[in-house]
C-alpha cells in the first residue's frame, strides 16, 4: 500500500496545527498586552467597550463559519474568505456600537448598561446592519433597500469563496482517502466498502446521536441505490457525507484500521441451523437494520 496519501495528509495536518497554534498565541499575546495597557493607563478606558464589541462580533462570525462547514471547520476559518467574513462581522460590530451610541438606542449610565451595549453590538450587529428601509419586489423576490443590500452581497461573496476553497480541500481529501482504501488491490466494491465504512465510523463516534446516525445511514443507502449516480463515484460521495459527521481524520484512521477487511462481505454467514440462516449466503442489511446494528455495537462498548 502506498504511503503517499497518508504522509501528505500528515504534513497538511501538521501545517494546519501550526497555523492554529500561531493564531492562538497571537490572540493571547494581544489580550495580555491589552490588559496591561488598560491597567497601566496606556490606553483610554473608553476604547475598551468598542474593542470588546468587535471581538464578540468576530467570535460570532467564526462560530457561524464553523457551524456551516462541518467537514473541516478550522480549515474554513483559516481561508482568506473566512478571514474576510470574520472581518466583516468585526466591522459591522464596530458600526453597530457607534450607531447605538449616536441614536441613544441603549443607555450607558452604569456598568451593566455598558455590558448590554457591548453584547448588543457584538451579537446583534448583523441584525442591525441587515435592516432594510423598505423592500421592493423583483421577479417574485423581495429585495431589501438599505444596509442589508450591501452587507448581504458582501457576505454572499465571502461565503461563496469559503465554499469554493472548502470544496477544493474536500476533493483532495476524498481522492487521497479512496486511494488509501484501494491500496494496490483491485477497485473496491462501492456498496460493500460504503456500508462497512459507515458502520465502523459511526460506531467509533460515541457522541453522535441516533437521529444523526439514522440520517447518515439513510443518505448513504439512498446514494448507493441511486441509478443516476455513476458507480465509480458512489463511494466518493459516501465518504463526503460521512466526513460531514466524523471528519477527514476519523475517516483516514478508519480506513487504515479496517485494511483489507473493507473488502469483506457486509455481515458473515450465520451458523447453520440458526434463526438467521434464511438470509442467504451474503446477507446485505437494509437501511433500518444497518442503523440497528450501529446502535447495538455502541451499546456493547
Amino acid at each position: 500500500m502506498s504511503d503517499l496519501p497518508l504522509n501528505s495528509r500528515s504534513v497538511r495536518r501538521e501545517m494546519r496545527q501550526k497555523r492554529i497554534v500561531l493564531c492562538i498565541t497571537v490572540l493571547i499575546a494581544v489580550l495580555v498586552a491589552g490588559t496591561f495597557a488598560y491597567y497601566l493607563d496606556i490606553i483610554s478606558p473608553a476604547v475598551i467597550p468598542p474593542i470588546v464589541a468587535m471581538v464578540i462580533g468576530g467570535a460570532v462570525g467564526t462560530i457561524e463559519i464553523m457551524g456551516r462547514y462541518q467537514y473541516s471547520p478550522i480549515q474554513a476559518v483559516m481561508t482568506v474568505s473566512g478571514a474576510a467574513y470574520i472581518l466583516i462581522n468585526v466591522v459591522a460590530s464596530a458600526a453597530a456600537y457607534y450607531l447605538i451610541g449616536v441614536f441613544s438606542w441603549l443607555p450607558d449610565a452604569t456598568q451593566a448598561d455598558l455590558v448590554v451595549k457591548m453584547m448588543a453590538a457584538g451579537c446583534g450587529s448583523l441584525v442591525i446592519m441587515r435592516s432594510s428601509i423598505y423592500k421592493i419586489r423583483v421577479a417574485d423576490t423581495d429585495v431589501g433597500v438599505g444596509p442589508a443590500a450591501i452587507l448581504d452581497t458582501i457576505l454572499l461573496v465571502a461565503d461563496r469563496g469559503i465554499d469554493r476553497r472548502a470544496a477544493i480541500a474536500r476533493a483532495h481529501d476524498v481522492n487521497q482517502l479512496i486511494a488509501q482504501a484501494n491500496g494496490r488491490g483491485s477497485a473496491l466494491d462501492p456498496h460493500t466498502a460504503a456500508k462497512i465504512l459507515t458502520q465502523f465510523c459511526l460506531a467509533l463516534m460515541q457522541n453522535v446521536d441516533d437521529t444523526t446516525s439514522k440520517s447518515i445511514v439513510d443518505s448513504v443507502n439512498a446514494t448507493l441505490k441511486n441509478d443516476d449516480i455513476a458507480e465509480n463515484i458512489k463511494l466518493d460521495i459516501v465518504v463526503l457525507k460521512l466526513g460531514m459527521v466524523v471528519g477527514p481524520e476519523v475517516l483516514t484512521e478508519a480506513i487504515i484500521s479496517l485494511g483489507e477487511r473493507i473488502r469483506s462481505p457486509i455481515v458473515p454467514m450465520p451458523p447453520p441451523g440458526s434463526a438467521d440462516d434464511d438470509h442467504g449466503e451474503e446477507y446485505d442489511p437494509g437501511p433500518g437494520e444497518l442503523s440497528d446494528e450501529i446502535s447495538e455495537y455502541r451499546s456493547q462498548q
